[in-house]
């Protein structure tokens, strides 16, 4: 395993938080948090998990070609796109044990497939 995803649905708020809470007849009722959603980017559902946000951070960098050449794989394309264009953010199957530093840029290409046109009078 490489990694957990954890896509970014939104930001919320602790409006109180969970507790066990003692019933008159004794037994233990489970009382949730309550939130209030912020910003929603996407669906928020039953089940979705919360982490704390992380503190913002400006990370200067430059970008660069690695050192040495380096192959990997796409595992993910950010946003569940179907494909990836210039300037959009993907997972690789690479990381810092690799070599991989922040700031570097790679070079992406797949094999397309060959096909002929047949709407003229010679094939393409």
């Amino acid at each position: 395993i490489l990694g957990y995803e954890a896509p970014y649905l939104g930001t919320a708020d602790l409006i109180r938080p969970g507790e066990d809470r003692k019933t008159a007849d004794g037994k233990t009722e489970i009382v949730p948090a309550t939130l209030r959603v912020k910003l929603a980017k996407q669906e928020i559902g039953i089940g979705d998990r919360l982490a704390p946000a992380p503190q913002h951070t400006l990370e200067r960098y430059v970008p660069h070609a690695p050192d040495a050449p380096l192959a990997g794989q796409i595992v993910s394309i950010y946003g569940d796109g179907l494909n990836a264009g210039q300037n959009q953010i993907v997972s690789l199957n690479r990381g810092a044990r690799d070599g991989v530093e922040r700031g570097h840029v790679f070079a992406l290409w797949r094999s397309g497939i060959a096909t002929v046109d047949t709407t003229g009078d010679r094939a393409v």
